[in-house]
């Protein structure tokens, strides 16, 4: 039986307020549910914006105490063996900055949780705060992140394991914010290269293509951060059978010496 750490992490008053970088922070817009921005899995949440649950994620309204402001909410189910989570891209600020998440959280019934990870680097670990058996909380994660342009941070919200049952955990309310700049990212023209991936959506096969190098790497993400595909080119030209993954949201990042040049997204249908 897996279960969550009960941590909780407060945070500190000196902590400036800064702008919330999350656009759909309550999931409800003009007091209807909403749910842009969002991905259930790789699926994006917009698609299933409903009452009733699919693929472990559901909308609820409730009145306080049952929810933060009598509000909607997104409730997420931990269905054994297996949990349930949503997450949302963010665009990184280029730099090393300190990042803060905050949430509100209802685990009364099982565990759950929030995190921060770096897209596309997978030698980043996944920063996480959890708890389990609390009514309507607020949590706070600081986590300092060095990023280079063209970086995404995944925010993640989670459902934990249950015993053999459909254990349910609320989300609502989330701030991402950058909260101290540390250090301002440089470009060095003289060693940036161009590269073409096409097509994108892609059905079968993906050509990456760059004239300025012989030499790369090629990665490919799921939505989770786990590793489709990697593979070192040395030619120009590199062609990837993508006619076996599962329709979605897939992550890249082309690297040249060790350097990161290039991350993006591509939709596989």
């Amino acid at each position: 039986m897996k279960r969550f750490l009960p941590l909780v992490f407060i945070s500190c008053s000196f902590i400036l307020s800064s702008q919330n970088l999350i656009l759909n922070p309550s999931f409800e817009q003009n007091g209807e549910r909403y749910c842009e921005d969002w991905y259930a899995g790789w699926l994006p949440m917009e698609n299933y914006c409903d009452t009733f649950q699919n693929f472990g994620v559901r909308m609820i309204h409730s009145d306080p105490p049952d929810s933060i402001r009598g509000s909607w909410s997104v409730e997420l189910y931990g269905n054994w063996p297996s949990g349930s989570y949503i997450g949302t891209y963010i665009p990184a600020k280029a730099g090393t900055n300190v990042y803060e998440l905050k949430f509100w959280m209802n685990s009364s019934h099982f565990g759950g949780g929030g995190g921060i990870n770096l897209k596309g680097n997978q030698s980043a670990e996944t920063k996480w705060i959890e708890d389990w058996g609390q009514p309507w909380t607020q949590y706070t994660l600081l986590d300092t992140i060095t990023t280079v342009p063209g970086d995404s941070i995944y925010v993640i919200l989670s459902a934990g394991v249950g015993d053999f049952c459909i254990c349910d955990v609320q989300f609502d309310q989330v701030e991402f914010a950058v909260v101290d700049s540390i250090t301002t990212a440089t470009n060095d023209p003289s060693v940036e290269y161009s590269f073409t991936i096409s097509p994108n959506p892609v059905i079968n096969d993906l050509h990456v293509n760059t004239s300025d190098v012989n030499h790369f790497e090629f990665t490919l993400y799921d939505m989770a951060g786990k590793i489709i595909f990697h593979q070192t080119s040395n030619i120009e030209k590199l062609v990837i059978d993508c006619s076996g993954l599962a329709p979605g949201i897939y992550f890249y990042e082309i690297s040249v010496d060790g350097r990161k040049e290039r991350v993006g997204k591509i939709m596989k249908i």
